[in-house]
């Protein structure tokens, strides 16, 4: 079956790049002035040992955002990673955009990867899809499809939740290496306004969350054609994921 989705992310770990006007000059010249990507800074802080009391780090900032609205796209800075982040999706986008957005962020990391002479040392994927429960699609048919038990005590579940995580050997380029596939569940609802915009309709789902991520170990590092391999067929590996969750 075919879900609807919620978010999706990819990324690569590799070093920071700090928040500063050059920096800032040299990631946008990356970018499409067609496409309104704007900065959003988020400054990076610390905690005092013992105290919940934030303090300036020193330094420039190491978590920071560019933001396009035009496209719902956001590409998200860190301090040991580059996410490309969407979260908004237009009808005709809900369903199937794993290819798209997997070609989009795999133009942009192989960019940004020549421009700062970055060294990935993970790679991952991270979609997330969120049906309603319907009768055909019940949370109880979800659950014993994942689970096979018995109700306990006599009382069926009341609250959906698990993760779990598999550890599975892939070849990238010329390499076996390996990912670890992790899909966690929970329940959610679903708000729907009326066309009229005078009642919303609430609908329970599930939310779905999975990533497939390369496993971290000691001398993982990936070279622009295993970059290029991973997020070529990133939507595949989704794909066969989600259907081992499918009813």
């Amino acid at each position: 079956m075919t879900y609807p989705t919620g978010e999706m992310r990819a990324t690569i770990f590799t070093s920071p790049i700090a928040y500063d006007a050059n920096n800032l000059k040299r990631v946008s010249e990356l970018l499409s002035d067609e496409d309104g990507f704007i900065p959003n800074q988020v400054l990076a802080v610390q905690l005092i040992p013992g105290l919940n009391v934030p303090v300036p780090t020193g330094g420039m900032p190491t978590e920071w955002e560019l933001i396009s609205k035009k496209k719902q796209l956001r590409i998200h800075f860190g301090p040991q990673k580059i996410d490309v982040i969407k979260n908004t999706f237009k009808q005709e986008e809900s369903v199937g955009y794993e290819s798209t957005l997997c070609k989009w962020a795999l133009d942009f990391f192989i960019r940004i990867i020549e421009r700062f002479s970055l060294t990935p040392t993970r790679l991952a994927f991270a979609p997330t899809y969120t049906p309603d429960w319907t009768k055909e699609f019940s949370k109880a048919m979800f659950n014993e499809k994942i689970y096979k038990k018995e109700p306990f005590k006599g009382s069926s579940f009341a609250n959906l939740l698990f993760k779990q995580v598999f550890r599975v050997n892939e070849i990238l380029g010329d390499r076996e290496i390996m990912f670890n596939y992790v899909a966690e569940a929970s329940e959610g609802q679903n708000l729907i306004e009326a066309p009229d915009k005078k009642s919303i309709t609430v609908k329970q789902m599930l939310n779905l969350s999975l990533d497939i991520n390369t496993f971290q170990a000691h001398g993982y590092v990936f070279s622009m054609n295993e970059v290029n391999d991973f997020f070529n067929k990133a939507p595949k590996y989704a794909e066969d994921f989600l259907a081992y969750y499918a009813i």
